[in-house]
This record gives structure tokens, C-alpha cells and sequence, in this order.
């Protein structure tokens, strides 16, 4: 476009200054205005052009956008999830250890119960000084 305007000038220029010194019907003067008239022409096309391009550009970047807001919502959304996700996680992650040490508690006393059917048992907190011997006559 740039060039098409500087020959535009050029020609204005020219007509200019055949003007004061032919009539405006003259040939020349008629054959330099009919250059500018197809030069305006030209002109108005490749504005045409780049101002369809330039929309097709916009009209691309609205979509792109469009898509990028609807993938930013999209990620908020996931991300929501997963903050409840992970809100639930803690409180099963909570619940299953209260379960274990229940069950750990339940192992042990199980396990002190099944000592005491044993005979040589021994609570745990009992030590022994010295061993009894049975007497040898009643009291």
C-alpha cells in the first residue's frame, strides 16, 4: 500500500501540474485521472484484503480466547474436585487410622488374653523375687 500511495502522490502531483498549463480534457490530463482513478481502486482492494485478514485474524484470537476461558474453567472446576477429593481423602485417611489403632488395641488385649490360658503366664507389670515352695505341713 505504501508504494501504491506514493504513486498516487506522484500522479496528483503530475496532474497538478499539467493543470495549469492544459484544460481538464485534455488527453493526458484524462489518461493520468483514469491511472489515479485505478490506482484508488488498487488501493481500496488491498485495504479490502488486509482488513479481511486482520478479521480473520480477530476472529481467531475471539476463538482461541473462547477456548482458553472455557479451559480456565474447566481447570477451576477439576480443581474444586479435587480440593473436595482431597478433603474426603484426609477424613478416610483419619478414619482408617483411628481403625487400625482399634484394631491394634483389639490385637493386644487379644493377645494378653490368650497369655493367661497359658500357665507359665506372667502379667507384665509383675515380677518374680523369689519362687515359692510348697510346704511341707500344713499351717
Amino acid at each position: 500500500i505504501q508504494r501504491l500511495r506514493e504513486r498516487q502522490v506522484e500522479l496528483k502531483t503530475n496532474i497538478a501540474d499539467l493543470s495549469t498549463s492544459l484544460l481538464d480534457n485534455h488527453p493526458r490530463i484524462r489518461a493520468l485521472r483514469s491511472q489515479l482513478a485505478d490506482l484508488d481502486r488498487q488501493i481500496r482492494n488491498e485495504a479490502e484484503k488486509i482488513m479481511k485478514g486482520l478479521m480473520t485474524q480477530a476472529q481467531t484470537a475471539q476463538a482461541r480466547e473462547n477456548q482458553l476461558v472455557a479451559d480456565v474453567n474447566t481447570l477451576k472446576a477439576a480443581s474444586a474436585r479435587a480440593g473436595d477429593q482431597q478433603v474426603e481423602l484426609d477424613a478416610l485417611q483419619r478414619e482408617a487410622t483411628a481403625q487400625r489403632q482399634l484394631l491394634e488395641s483389639y490385637l493386644t488385649r487379644y493377645r494378653e488374653a490368650s497369655s493367661r490360658k497359658d500357665s507359665n503366664y506372667l502379667p507384665v507389670d509383675a515380677r518374680v523375687f523369689s519362687r515359692a515352695v510348697a510346704p511341707s505341713e500344713p499351717y
